[in-house]
């Protein structure tokens, strides 16, 4: 990623499982004739190991560190590992400014503005709804961490965040506030230090 020449790392996490599969020349093969051969120690199944992508994170990071443009759209490994990152279910990101009059100052610091999150999402083609390899749909869900104490507080983080991301952003976002005060949201925080913004939202009507 990009922290303005400082040393920073983003990280995807991977499940691996161990599978067992009939091997093709046994596949369509009776019960009985299989288990002759199992029990005659033949190898009648395929070990083969499937890796998942579970959850992307950002670590401190600009745009520049993020977006897929023309100039790192080449198939270099850190290309390739941040287009699978952004295949994840589960995106943790950094987010530090809010005002859009910021984005300069965030990108000289080496952070990400809230208006830099829609341009980020589409140049990976981000969809809220994913299909997975086996045919079923998996909804997906963002983090957002690490907002500038000048934010002030929670519920004007939520406020700001619902205005200016598109709603299907906002439907599937929490958003890392337990160290910032707010008596209008705090009944809203879940174990895991978050608020979902849509829950704020609702609770605001």
């Amino acid at each position: 990623v990009s922290h303005c020449g400082h040393p920073s790392l983003g990280y995807t996490v991977v499940s691996k499982t161990t599978k067992k599969k009939l091997k093709e020349e046994y596949q369509g093969m009776d019960g009985k004739e299989l288990g002759k051969l199992a029990r005659s120690g033949v190898a009648i199944n395929a070990t083969h190991i499937e890796e998942r992508i579970q959850a992307c994170y950002s670590g401190d990071t600009n745009l520049d560190g993020l977006i897929v443009n023309d100039d790192n759209s080449d198939l270099s490994l850190n290309t390739q590992y941040l287009k699978q990152g952004f295949t994840a279910p589960l995106i943790i990101c950094e987010l530090t400014y809010l005002q859009e009059s910021e984005r300069t100052l965030a990108h000289e610091r080496g952070h990400l503005n809230l208006f830099d999150i829609q341009p980020i999402l589409k140049s990976h083609d981000w969809k809220m709804i994913k299909n997975t390899e086996d045919g079923k749909e998996e909804k997906r869900k963002i983090v957002f961490y690490h907002l500038s104490s000048r934010a002030r507080t929670a519920g004007n983080i939520l406020r700001t965040m619902a205005t200016d991301l598109p709603k299907e952003i906002v439907d599937i976002s929490e958003v890392a506030l337990a160290s910032f005060p707010s008596k209008a949201s705090s009944h809203l925080l879940k174990d895991n230090g978050c608020i979902a913004i849509s829950d704020f939202m609702s609770s605001s009507d």
